[in-house]
């Protein structure tokens, strides 16, 4: 797995997503974060700070988005 923070206007389950079954990040929004893809067991630590809005929190292996591995949260 991995994790993106992207800030977006679009509903999470609606992203664009690239043949491959990837989020198509250049026309859903804004990366502010992007980790490492994690084995088995895996960990990765960090820090990220977020303005107010609406982000999505998703996994960007390819079909794992089409697996709901996607969170909207929104910060005041």
């Amino acid at each position: 797995h991995n994790l993106r923070v992207l800030r977006t206007d679009l509903s999470a389950d609606s992203l664009p997503t690239n043949a491959k079954g990837m989020v198509d990040i250049e026309s859903a929004g804004e990366v502010l974060f992007a980790s490492d893809d994690l084995q088995n067991g895996g960990e990765e630590e960090a820090n990220v700070s977020l303005d107010p809005g609406t982000y999505v929190l998703f996994c960007n292996i390819p079909g794992h988005y089409q697996l709901r591995m996607y969170k909207t949260i929104t910060i005041d």
